[in-house]
């Protein structure tokens, strides 16, 4: 039953990759991500491209949280604080604009989160440290984070 949810996970991160490089739409959010003002130039909905794209980041946090729910059936009010830090965490840490960085930073936290815990088992209350002390260590060696590319990152400034 573990495997469920990282299968579910990798199936839909090759739904994303298909529709970002494969389709229409996805060169339109694309495009839309690199200059809005020359796309609406273009003739495209960029207000059409924005809501598809925030429909869809909305659709898989619904579904992220069904998949919190099913392991953690208890409802709190600050429950989706520490997550959504983890999720910042790992896009980071994976690369600001890569998908496929994200997903692998998310990965990469939670394996950083168990290992820490495992070989040191009295410090288990700290394990969100663990990762986010990963995350910096990370970045001090390589800002842009695992997948970013560097030549954005230049051509800001």
């Amino acid at each position: 039953m573990a495997w469920i949810v990282p299968l579910i996970t990798v199936l839909l991160l090759l739904a994303i990759l298909w529709l970002l490089y494969r389709t229409r739409y996805g060169m339109a959010i694309r495009a839309v991500a690199f200059d809005v003002n020359t796309v609406r130039l273009m003739g495209i909905d960029a207000n059409r491209i924005i809501s598809l794209v925030f429909a869809l980041g909305s659709s898989l946090a619904a579904l992220g949280g069904v998949f919190y729910s099913i392991s953690y059936p208890t409802i709190d009010p600050l429950m989706g604080v520490l997550i959504g830090l983890k999720a910042f965490a790992a896009a980071v840490l994976g690369g600001i604009g890569s998908v496929t960085g994200a997903v692998l930073g998310g990965f990469i936290l939670g394996f950083t989160e168990v290992v820490a815990v495992a070989i040191f088992p009295e410090l288990g209350g700290y394990k969100d440290a663990f990762a986010f002390l990963f995350l910096i260590l990370v970045l001090l060696f390589r800002p842009v984070g695992i997948m970013g590319d560097e030549r954005l990152e230049r051509s800001r400034f």
